[in-house]
């Protein structure tokens, strides 16, 4: 396969593929920067990485980089890493990257593929309601307290704004309201 193959490839993975130099600047970002952070790919070329990171972050890399620079070790793991990227809107997307390092043109250069995950984390956040609120209903020990868990359960996971349980009452063939 030639050069153009793989131009073409990369030019429309689903990952976001942005490049940089050992100076941090951007010398590549592939179209799906537009729809993982906002930026058109030539908005971000020519810019230090930076900009496409929360600013509690800049430090750390810029040390990291210089570390991996001066002694050729890294000090985290380079695959699949979970790490926010900084939306064109100012909001955090949390991302999974994958980093490499190449030589392009005689130069070093540090790519890193990364795939938004935030519908992955919101899955992981309802997951673990889930549990909590099963370990709740499994610690209750009364119907009264069953009931408080469902419905919590119920407005909490699956977002409904008005949620009840009644019991029915034998005695007078009634629903008897045990919580909203």
């Amino acid at each position: 396969m030639d050069a153009g193959f793989f131009k073409v490839l990369v030019s429309n993975s689903s990952d976001a593929i942005v490049s940089i130099n050992e100076d941090s600047e951007v010398v590549f970002a592939n179209d799906s920067v537009k729809r993982v952070l906002g930026y058109e790919p030539e908005e971000l070329v020519g810019e230090p990485l930076t900009k496409i990171m929360p600013e509690q972050f800049h430090g750390r890399h810029h040390r990291a980089i210089e570390a991996y620079k001066d002694t050729g070790e890294r000090n985290i793991d380079w695959n699949d890493i979970e790490f926010p990227g900084l939306h064109k809107d100012g909001s955090e997307v949390p991302l999974s990257i994958t980093f490499e390092e190449h030589e392009y043109k005689g130069q070093r250069v540090f790519s890193g593929i990364m795939r938004d995950i935030t519908d992955r984390k919101r899955y992981e956040r309802t997951l673990e309601k889930l549990q909590s609120k099963t370990r709740s209903l499994y610690e209750a020990e009364r119907k009264r307290e069953v009931a408080e868990v469902a419905v919590s359960a119920v407005a909490e996971l699956l977002d409904f704004p008005i949620a009840a349980v009644y019991l029915y009452d034998e005695t007078s063939e009634l629903l008897d309201p045990v919580a909203t």
